[in-house]
């Protein structure tokens, strides 16, 4: 039974649809950091909202960690790179606080252009000044709109319901999108340029901390507003706070700060700045969606392997393709049986011939790396944390497409060096087993599979008796035997199946026949 721990407020429905699958949930809202990182070792799932904090030393403390879910769009309280490095998958609820955050965000807009919160704390103050609150319109005005999500899409198609030019800037934007959409893309200079009111709509990391800063003001049109119910920090707040007080920003609406809850009081209590204390999700209808998706994502992975709203384990989705798998662990057996010889510049080269492969090659090269590191890293290995593990361990791997016939449907050969001497192993699969079909220069074939010895001897009568005997004296079964060699009289290349293992003792009495050379056992 997979354990859950759920430290954030959150709606019963996910918890009713866990435990309903099978789960058992703990819900612990109140949780310190120092508590919640002595107690995580023992969930195998987390789920969080904003409030905690998913910080590294949790993470390094979750030996039995999985998921993390967050019941929500943005991950920025969670370490990500750090559960990458474990192994451990983040997923978010993309969607579920879609309209909630879409319409805050508008209703901000609104209030910027009308002054609504000013006037409503007059009215309560007991004056009727109606001159100190002359607002304007939208319709007309063009807004600007940074970053063409879920989010700032919906933003769009309701400014456009309120008369609006709407122009956008978002690198990866669908033209097609925009164009059926009366939404106009163009560069961000421009953007800032024209823009009557801007509105932010996009994640906060190295290429958008601090977006809106002197610089990029300083190109905008007198009076601009601008609205930003995204993320914290993609606001330079002590430049905005000198372009509210030179008038150069005639406006500035706020759902989320650098730090929550904000500590820059002067930008809080400017009479320009309508604040919320970060709201954009917060809708009974957004928190049952988000608690809903988050339930149904960790069931349905556990239960089928479907992976939805992983944002760090895209490379998964390939491990429900009937047709690839066995490839997979054609790769992942090879990199294993490659990790037994010493490779002393740990540079290797994939070629990959047929379409499956070439469709495929990111993921046969994370296989291979998969079995290459195994038994080279104090970590258990996965598709998620193998990339990360890889670059650490200083390993380079190329993959090259190759054309042209080959005499199987789709092949992997996987070439590297050993004492200057140029090595090769190329794999296939048959009948869904994976298989050797060829080592270095010599035509073998054996399956990848069990206990395997290797070596080569001279080409001459008695050597393999030698050895059928040697493992007969050792009660050592024979189950299956692969010879292969490049000309007669030179050479061979033997790959024997054992039922049994072989202790190094048996190996160096083979290996004091002056006919054995480079013997290697290893369990596949």
């Amino acid at each position: 039974m997979k354990k859950v721990l759920i430290t954030d407020k959150i709606h019963d429905t996910c918890i009713s649809k866990l435990k309903s699958a099978g789960f058992q949930v703990d819900y612990r809202t109140m949780i310190k950091p120092e508590e919640l990182q002595n107690s995580i070792g023992n969930y195998d799932v987390l789920v969080v909202r904003s409030a905690t904090k998913v910080t590294k030393e949790i993470i390094d403390s979750g030996d039995k960690l999985e998921i993390i879910g967050r019941a929500g769009t943005g991950v920025d309280n969670i370490d990500v790179d750090s559960a990458t490095k474990h192994g451990i998958i983040v997923m978010n609820t993309p969607g579920g606080n879609t309209i909630s955050a879409a319409e805050l965000a508008f209703a901000h807009i609104i209030a910027l252009c009308r002054k609504l919160p000013q006037a409503n704390r007059s009215m309560k103050h007991g004056k009727w000044d109606r001159k100190s609150f002359y607002g304007t319109e939208l319709n007309g005005k063009t807004l600007g709109v940074i970053g063409l999500g879920q989010i700032g899409r919906v933003v769009a198609l309701r400014a456009n319901a309120f008369g609006m030019s709407v122009i956008a800037f978002d690198p990866v934007a669908s033209k097609e999108w925009a164009a059926e959409n009366n939404v106009k893309l163009i560069d961000q200079d421009t953007l800032f340029e024209t823009s009557d009111i801007i509105t932010l709509h996009v994640p906060l990391n190295d290429h958008t901390k601090d977006l809106i800063n002197s610089s990029s003001i300083a190109k905008m049109k007198e009076g601009i507003k601008i609205v930003n119910c995204a993320r914290g920090g993609i606001i330079d707040e002590d430049a905005i706070l000198e372009a509210l007080n030179s008038g150069k920003v005639s406006g500035l609406s706020l759902d989320v700060y650098k730090s929550e809850p904000p500590v820059f009081s002067d930008l809080i209590t400017h009479p320009k700045v309508i604040c919320t204390p970060h709201l954009g999700a917060s809708t009974e209808d957004a928190l049952e969606k988000v608690a809903e998706q988050i339930s149904m994502q960790i069931i349905d992975f556990y239960s089928s392997g479907k992976l939805n709203g992983g944002i760090n384990a895209d490379i998964l989705k390939y491990l429900s393709d009937a047709d690839l798998l066995p490839y997979l662990n054609l790769a992942e057996k090879i990199g294993r049986l490659v990790s037994k010889f010493d490779c002393g510049d740990l540079s290797y080269s994939i070629e990959l011939s047929g379409n499956l492969m070439h469709r495929n090659d990111e993921i046969i090269n994370s296989a291979f790396q998969k079995g290459l590191l195994a038994n080279r890293v104090d970590a258990v290995v996965n598709y998620i944390n193998v990339a990360t593990l890889s670059k650490e361990a200083g390993l380079s791997i190329s993959t090259v497409k190759k054309f042209g016939e080959i005499n199987y449907t789709n092949l992997i050969e996987i070439k590297f060096v050993i004492n200057d001497q140029p090595r090769s192993f190329k794999g296939t699969v048959m009948t869904a087993l994976p298989r050797i079909v060829g080592v270095d220069d010599y035509k073998i074939e054996f399956d990848l599979n069990g206990k395997l010895i290797f070596y080569k001897n001279n080409d001459k009568p008695g050597v393999l008796a030698f050895m059928c005997n040697k493992l007969a004296e050792n009660q050592i079964n024979i189950a299956g035997l692969a010879l292969g060699r490049t000309d007669k009289g030179l050479k061979a290349l033997t790959v024997i199946s054992v039922d049994n293992e072989i202790n190094e003792e048996i190996l160096n009495e083979s290996i004091s026949n002056d006919d054995i050379e480079d013997i290697y056992y290893l369990e596949i």
